[in-house]
């Protein structure tokens, strides 16, 4: 504690610039909503989320949140000063794009490992996965806290299932296609459509495609099935005429 005198002023410690959080998984509230280098409106773009995008937030600067590196985020470094899987030189850039125009996400210290590959855009950089320590920002109004730093991970496992599942509906539904009316397994094909319904309902597009697919399926089972009656009722009345002919 501070003693204060006479004409003497008070001392406040200065504030953190970056304020640490317990990490958190956000979801994005808007399209297009921009990951930046820097907490700033002016700062280089790194990409663009879209609404539902999930973050791993785990600090905070004004108004923007501290966002973990997303996985498929790449940096470059250039080839010169990578040997035999080592950094020749000191405080080497990282950049965001495979030129010397590029902003600096990251450096990397001499003798530091780095495991890559020649830019497919330009090999005279090598793309590499940038350090855990990079940070970048995103403004706090398109963020929402929707979990712990666990719930992104379990997120994605439960994508993973919806869409497998929705591929594996879609491909029987087509299968199904053409097919007489009791070779269509209706309660297989609309049973898999259903449970993305009703189990996954927080993923909007898979969902809203299921129902879709699910009608079209629904729309030709009846088709095939009303085709099948009336064929087969024609088969009895033609059967029941040449009986009564005979």
């Amino acid at each position: 504690m501070y003693k204060i005198g006479k004409g003497t002023p008070a001392i406040v410690p200065a504030k953190p610039l970056v304020t640490p959080l317990t990490p958190f998984t956000g979801k994005v509230t808007k399209n297009k909503v921009r990951l930046r280098l820097q907490p700033s409106l002016d700062s280089p773009i790194v990409r663009e989320f879209n609404r539902n995008d999930l973050v791993i937030v785990d600090g905070e600067r004004e108004d923007f949140y501290l966002v973990q590196l997303p996985s498929d985020v790449k940096g470059y470094v250039f080839r010169t000063f990578i040997l035999d899987g080592a950094v020749e030189g000191q405080n080497v850039n990282v950049r965001l794009e495979p030129s010397t125009e590029a902003p600096i996400i990251a450096q990397l210290k001499q003798s530091e490992k780095v495991e890559g590959n020649p830019s497919p855009v330009n090999s005279k950089w090598l793309e590499i996965t940038p350090p855990t320590t990079v940070r970048f920002y995103i403004s706090k109004d398109y963020i929402e806290k929707v979990g712990d730093s666990k719930y992104k991970q379990a997120y994605e496992t439960r994508r993973k299932e919806v869409n497998s599942l929705l591929d594996s509906a879609f491909a029987l539904s087509q299968q199904a296609d053409g097919k007489p009316y009791q070779q269509m397994d209706y309660d297989l094909i609309a049973g898999q459509y259903q449970q993305i319904i009703e189990k996954y309902s927080e993923f909007e597009e898979q969902s809203r495609r299921a129902k879709m697919l699910l009608a079209q399926f629904q729309e030709n089972f009846a088709k095939t099935k009303l085709e099948y009656l009336e064929k087969r009722s024609q088969e009895i009345s033609a059967a029941e005429h040449l009986q009564k002919e005979n």
